[in-house]
């Protein structure tokens, strides 16, 4: 689950509000805010962001992917 919380268009940054369960067995993987720019090339979440989030790497990776594919289609709106 994830929602944009604010958008700020002069540094072009916006906050996103996510949610990663481990649906097996239930329970909640991460739960809180990732920053991510973007511009006319491209979706760039924060790195720290992520990898402060989640300590093994192929979550790191899901993340990332789930947050650009949310992302890509309210960015024209951004």
């Amino acid at each position: 689950m994830q929602e944009v919380i604010e958008v700020d268009k002069q540094t072009k940054q916006a906050f996103i509000k996510s949610k990663m369960t481990d649906l097996i067995h239930e329970q909640i993987l991460f739960e809180g805010v990732l920053r991510v720019r973007f511009n006319e090339f491209g979706i760039y979440p924060v790195a720290k962001d992520i990898a402060a989030a989640l300590p093994i790497p192929s979550l790191q990776k899901k993340l990332l992917a789930e947050v650009r594919r949310y992302l890509r289609p309210h960015k024209n709106f951004l």
